[in-house]
């Protein structure tokens, strides 16, 4: 099964390589058409973009649709308050009680020893 037994020659190894990349590739290419998220477009300041763009997914192109006013809202009081959206992870989160950094200690102590253990790299 695979390349290596039907293939005799350089290509064994590059058919799969070039199959891997190819999808990608498509993607790498493909993104640019993707638009911004509503949630990243509201965190910069960019309302107007956030509701054409939510409009046009969810509310049928009506931007004065309840369904685009409410998400836009929601979305808005949650940047607001919580602002998740600009930090990305406080590492505190990890040491700051005793039962954290215990589970902080176990993942450390046990992945390197689960790799010994099953002899995988």
């Amino acid at each position: 099964m695979g390349t290596n037994r039907h293939m005799n020659n350089s290509w064994a190894w590059r058919t799969p390589t070039i199959v891997q990349a190819a999808i990608p590739a498509i993607v790498a290419v493909l993104v640019f058409f993707i638009p911004e998220s509503p949630r990243w477009l509201i965190a910069q300041g960019r309302d107007e973009e956030a509701i054409e763009i939510l409009a046009k997914y969810h509310g049928e192109g009506d931007r004065h649709s309840p369904v685009v006013q409410v998400e836009f809202q929601e979305m808005r009081e949650h940047i607001g308050t919580v602002s998740s959206d600009k930090i990305w992870w406080d590492y505190r989160d990890l040491v700051n009680t005793r039962t954290a950094r215990y589970r902080l200690g176990l993942i450390s102590e046990c992945r390197p020893a689960h790799h010994q253990i099953t002899s995988s790299n």
